[in-house]
């Protein structure tokens, strides 16, 4: 296989298992075994036509701490002079990109607002980003349940890495007392207090809507995408939710249109899709394409046409209890699934054996592809237990995903997160090749859509925490 285990220690996300880093220092550490045979694509020079700015600001690089300050020009793009300056295929934060720098700006629109837990719980939900590759931007709209009450929907653009305030939250001064406090009554700041109170008596209203007309802060999962055809972001969590960008308003709808009735609140058959959704926007079709991944019973896809309001079953792709704590991701024109190898019950409990299930968009035909494994990805150390973090990013320009999941066996017993490497050619799964740089030595944490690949950057993007900066890898 083309990708080779490094010689670092755990940290994070990167553990790779069972190898230490020999020493801290600004070398980047040595491999660990041969040179990659047949390299999956060569590292590219940095383009004069790529996104970066043409400007001669500089910046810096501390080789020690991984820590990349980046030279912006005048309009605040980053320069390709300061990208070079990080190195290939090392993760590396990126200073002063905190998320929680907003809250300086939302407080100048809302003095009385305030993040009822924190911004780091707010961002290590189970939470995502929608991405918009070719305008090299991404939204994030996150918290939920206890991890944080934050209503609002932020983007960060990549050409400068800074963040911005998309559609303002909530006003906390506003709420309901019972649901601004930590925690609230409910429990869960996804669940509106006056909201369900109503629900529960007459149906009239659902309670993922707070008394400003906002959505809740909720586990936005995979449940994101930007809808290129009609400028505006889609949240299909609970509801269907979209985000006019021109208009800067939301609005709201349910599956085919329809209210609930008692007894339907958590029926995945009757179309109620609840959090832990993954998605897809099919730019050809029109449609925004959604199903639940872990849903209180076996569900269905549904594909939602925005131009015009129409819903519709989508029963070729696999549903079921196989959807239950899968992940998808696209590539190209296909819907790469990776779930448990059967739908045989809500108890069924591991991806083993490794089998993808490929949805061809065009065709609406499905292909099964079990996967090809390296000696050392064994089911002992990945693949004992199912979990809905894990992730799945497709890396456009080198045709391969980097998944994100649990390793059972890591160092001092303590389970981290493994990166590796799915050749989409031939399925074969082995180590991604990178080295650890900046990644914090820590257990595993939910990575769910919090990574993501800007292909005209050659960027892996990567959100921690909303209160620590970016981690970004650089591909070319």
């Amino acid at each position: 296989m083309v990708f080779l285990v490094r010689k670092n220690k755990h940290l994070g996300l990167i553990c790779l298992l069972g190898f230490l880093l020999s020493s801290a220092s600004t070398a980047a550490p040595a491999k660990n075994g041969p040179a990659p045979a047949n390299p999956s694509k060569a590292i590219e020079p940095l383009s004069a036509s790529s996104s970066w700015s043409a400007g001669q600001q500089t910046g810096s690089y501390d080789g020690v701490t991984f820590t990349w300050l980046p030279g912006r020009d005048a309009e605040g793009i980053i320069t390709r002079k300061s990208v070079t300056l990080v190195p290939l295929r090392t993760w590396v934060r990126v200073a002063g990109t905190e998320m929680s720098r907003l809250e300086a700006k939302i407080k100048q629109k809302i003095p009385t607002w305030r993040e009822l837990a924190s911004w780091a719980r707010y961002t290590r939900a189970w939470n995502g980003f929608a991405v918009d590759k070719e305008g090299n931007r991404a939204w994030f709209f996150g918290g939920g349940h206890a991890d944080g009450s934050n209503n609002g929907l932020y983007r960060l653009d990549a050409v400068t890495l800074q963040w911005e305030i998309e559609a303002l939250p909530s006003d906390p001064a506003k709420w309901d007392p019972d649901y601004a406090k930590m925690p609230p009554v409910t429990g869960s700041y996804t669940v509106y207090t006056e909201t369900k109170k109503r629900w529960e008596q007459d149906r009239s209203e659902y309670s993922d809507i707070d008394n400003q007309g906002k959505p809740t802060a909720r586990h936005t999962y995979r449940s994101m995408q930007f809808d290129p055809l009609n400028n505006q972001i889609i949240m299909w969590c609970r509801r269907v939710w979209s985000f006019d960008l021109q208009k800067k308003s939301w609005s709201v709808r349910f599956p085919y249109n329809r209210t609930f009735h008692q007894g339907e609140k958590y029926d995945a058959q009757a179309g109620y899709m609840g959090e832990n959704i993954d998605s897809t926007f099919d730019e050809k079709g029109g449609v925004m394409i959604a199903g639940p991944t872990n849903n209180y019973g076996a569900g269905r896809f549904i594909s939602w046409h925005p131009a015009s309001g129409a819903f519709q079953d989508r029963t070729e792709i696999p549903g079921g209890y196989m959807a239950r704590h899968g992940v998808m991701e696209r590539r190209g024109r296909q819907w790469w699934q990776l779930t448990v190898p059967q739908d045989n019950s809500p108890n069924e409990s591991i991806y083993w054996p490794i089998v993808f299930r490929i949805v061809d968009l065009d065709t609406k035909t499905v292909n099964a592809a079990p996967a090809v494994l390296e000696r050392s990805i064994t089911k002992d150390r990945f693949m004992t237990k199912r979990y809905d973090g894990i992730s799945l990013t497709y890396i456009d320009d080198q045709d391969g995903f980097v998944l994100a999941i649990p390793d059972f066996l890591g160092k001092d017993g303590i389970r981290r997160i493994a990166l590796l490497w799915v050749d989409a050619k031939t399925r074969e799964i082995s180590w991604f090749d990178f080295q650890r740089g900046a990644w914090p030595d820590r257990p595993f944490h939910v990575i769910e859509r919090n990574m993501f690949y800007l292909p005209k950057l050659g960027l892996l993007v990567h959100l921690d925490s909303g209160e620590a900066p970016l981690y970004v890898m650089r591909l070319r």
